[in-house]
């Protein structure tokens, strides 16, 4: 954390946790600092062999398996550094940026404001750093998509156009300093003139020379989509799998898994559009297009929010509702609940078009809340919003990462893992239980769930059939298209440039319902869901062959409780 300093921020630590951090500083991504990480790594990774796991306590013992498994994958794609795309839309250094700065960097002293204007001020040297990273990978022919590298332009391009005291960067920041008061109004205003001079004079200019960058690349770059197209892409692609989704399974046995899930939810969702008296002799996709075309014309005020600020604001109530109802139910099914509270908002406007609905963790230091980002660009529609719900928040992402923060055991270097089949298959088994017990209340809201878990199934099938089988950008689209009744350019590019991401969660979901079968059937009428609820969530993320040998200790010492 001492070397990522906005990951520090991020997460909210400070120096009373043992940590020096500058929150005035920018994390250094240049190619030398990448190269002492990665030496760093093989140091960690040795004293870490050291360890024997006879002398350590059990919780010592997961916490050494699961940090040795991140730094394995880490090293194990030291000969992939460059592989990773730096330029797109979802998390491009543009986003991040603005995102660290305008939701992530506190405003609650004049120290806090000082470390604002620094940042700025260092916006030159970052960008310098993303460029020498992005020439070497132009030297060695890796680059994305035409279409990605023009989208991304564009983006970068409209957030530079507006005047700097209209910048988001400036807004955010007079909208907070409104706020204090400790603060005298003379100084406020200097503040505020340094803060759109470095706007002017240092963050401009930097996001401009990107664009320079990004239109010679658009000059060079191809329509191929897969990682398969770079330098030892078939291997790449694998380690990608590996390790966004912590199994061994292959591209095509992904693939093959992705095609049977697609075809057995679109089953069930049949079923229910034929009960609905949508005809029999029609495609699924033909289903469903008179489905929301029923729901358009027929009941627009019922399924709908009018597009307008008071219908995001009933939007936003709503999302919250739904949260208050589930927090009611918990107890039925958890035995572990945070006290950690989760809220709702709209995704802000400077990426509204480019960014999808996610959940941001609480800072550690307890000035931050757990945020739900819904995205109110266009109104929701109303029986979708339940599953989206559970999803990023109750019980899905926030209820599990406020469980792991709130931890007695919670270990600082544990809010640095992720491991995606685990985080992202616990918020689709969310999904699932909801649906299990009864939380949708009529066939609409469960379309909504099918809906959002077919997604989750073709994401399978787009992922490999991108790196895998040579799609192009437009099969992709079509696949969506055809398979989900609906399709974005976007949904194609997020897999384009963030390779096996979206396979973790329908294999993480599936894991995790296995071992709940699993339990079921060797513990019988002994079989608890509260129990086996804490098992997979008390310790925090882990592989899912780390959490599938914790499910059967607890499958065993249940046994051995007779």
């Amino acid at each position: 954390m001492e070397h990522d300093p906005e990951y520090a921020t991020q997460l909210g630590v400070t120096e009373v946790m043992g940590v020096s951090i500058r929150n005035d500083e920018l994390t250094d991504v240049s190619i030398q600092a990448e190269s002492e990480e990665y030496a760093r790594y093989h140091r960690y990774q040795s004293r870490l062999e050291g360890f024997e796991p006879d002398s350590l306590t059990p919780s010592q013992r997961l916490d050494r398996e699961r940090l040795l498994w991140h730094i394995d994958r880490k090293l194990e794609g030291e000969k992939f550094r460059y592989h990773p795309y730096l330029i797109h839309t979802l998390f491009g250094i543009h986003s991040h940026l603005t995102t660290l700065m305008t939701e992530h960097h506190a405003i609650e002293s004049l120290q806090d404001v000082q470390d604002y204007l620094s940042r700025l001020k260092k916006y030159p040297m970052k960008f310098h750093q993303m460029l020498e990273q992005l020439q070497v990978r132009k030297d060695r022919g890796i680059w994305p998509p035409r279409a990605v590298i023009q989208e991304t332009e564009t983006v970068m391009s409209d957030f530079i156009r507006e005047k700097p005291k209209k910048n988001v960067l400036y807004t955010s920041l007079k909208e907070r300093l409104d706020e204090l008061g400790s603060i005298e109004k003379e100084i406020k205003k200097d503040l505020l003139e340094q803060a759109e001079t470095a706007i002017r004079d240092d963050v401009y200019p930097s996001y401009q020379k990107m664009i320079d960058h990004l239109h010679g690349l658009v000059l060079m770059a191809d329509d191929r989509a897969g990682v398969w197209k770079l330098p030892d892409g078939a291997a790449f692609y694998r380690y990608c799998l590996r390790f966004h989704t912590t199994s061994y399974l292959s591209p095509k046995e992904i693939h093959v898994m992705g095609l049977q899930e697609v075809h057995r939810i679109q089953k069930e969702m049949m079923e229910i559009l034929i009960a609905m008296g949508i005809g029999t002799n029609v495609s699924f996709l033909d289903m469903l297009r008179i489905y929301w075309q029923r729901c358009w014309q027929e009941k627009q005020e019922e399924f709908y929010y009018a597009d307008t600020k008071k219908g995001k604001k009933q939007a936003l109530k709503d999302y919250q509702a739904i949260i208050d109802e589930a927090e009611k139910r918990l107890p039925q099914y958890f035995s572990l609940i945070p006290r950690t509270r989760v809220e709702v908002r709209a995704i802000p406007e400077f990426k509204a078009s480019t960014s999808i609905a996610h959940y941001q963790r609480a800072s550690l230091d307890g000035r931050r809340k757990g945020v739900f980002y819904a995205n109110l660009s266009h109104p929701p529609f109303k029986p979708n919003m339940k599953t989206l719900t559970y999803h990023e928040a109750i019980p899905g992402h926030h209820f599990q990462i406020a469980i792991s923060q709130e931890s007695s055991e919670n270990r600082l270097f544990r809010n640095l893992l992720f491991f995606t089949a685990y985080i992202e298959g616990w918020a689709l088994y969310a999904e699932r239980l909801a649906l299990e017990n009864g939380w949708f209340e009529d066939d609409h809201e469960k379309l909504g769930y099918l809906n959002s878990e077919l997604l989750r199934a073709v994401r399978l099938v787009v992922d490999t059939g991108l790196h895998y089988k040579k799609w192009t950008r437009e099969d992709a689209y079509r696949y969506m298209l055809q398979n989900l009744g609906w399709a974005s350019y976007g949904s194609v590019d997020r897999h384009i440039v963030w390779p096996g991401q979206g396979c973790a969660y329908k294999i993480g979901e599936l894991k995790i319902l296995e071992l709940r079968e699993r339990s079921k059937q060797e513990l019988g009428s002994r079989f608890d869901i509260k129990e086996f609820h804490h098992v997979v969530l008390e310790s925090g993320v882990a592989p899912l062959d780390v959490l599938e040998r914790m499910v059967s200790e607890y499958i065993l010492d249940k046994k051995h409780e007779e």
